[in-house]
């Protein structure tokens, strides 16, 4: 459940595949195949990732997700089947040594926004949860730090359209 350590790596991930396809325009709906529908921008391709379960990629911006299979918190001591969100962000946060605040978005789910910096290139992420009959999901979108106020907006629009089978 290192999520941050995913995330930097990732970080790399998208660093090396600047010189790949972008994020283009216009929004199209991705299935991954595994649980996750969700509107991103056209352009976003599939990656192998041996960190995360799902990862869409383009030349600025990226969409990694994680599964928490309940058996895996469950074998932790934890109780997910009645876990909320809300109690799973601040598992996630103690876990991880968090030091963001999640909050609810428009749709009452929690995220958190917060920039890394990874071999001298600083990345903005924007990480939001959701919770699905047998796991939890967490869905993160990043890009550049320069690029952020372009990316924001989209990636909470694209939050919004996260459907979990």
């Amino acid at each position: 459940m290192k999520k941050r350590l995913r995330m930097m790596l990732a970080a790399m991930v998208i660093a090396a595949m600047l010189v790949t396809a972008g994020c283009g325009s216009g929004v199209t709906t991705y299935d991954t195949g595994k649980g996750l529908t969700i509107a991103m921008a056209r352009g976003l391709q599939p990656q192998d990732s041996q960190d995360f379960d799902i990862l869409y990629a383009g030349a600025d911006c990226a969409m990694a997700a994680t599964i928490d299979g309940f058996d895996q918190l469950a074998s932790a001591g934890y109780e997910p089947t009645t876990m909320t969100l809300t109690e799973y962000a601040d598992v996630l946060r103690s876990l991880n040594g968090m030091d963001e605040t999640f909050t609810a978005d428009a749709e009452g789910f929690p995220c958190a926004s917060y920039q890394s910096t990874v071999d001298g290139t600083d990345y903005f992420y924007y990480m939001t949860l959701r919770k699905g009959t047998d796991a939890f999901w967490i869905v993160t979108f990043f890009c550049l730090a320069s690029v952020k106020d372009t990316y924001l907006g989209q990636f909470k629009s694209w939050s919004s359209s996260i459907k979990i089978n």
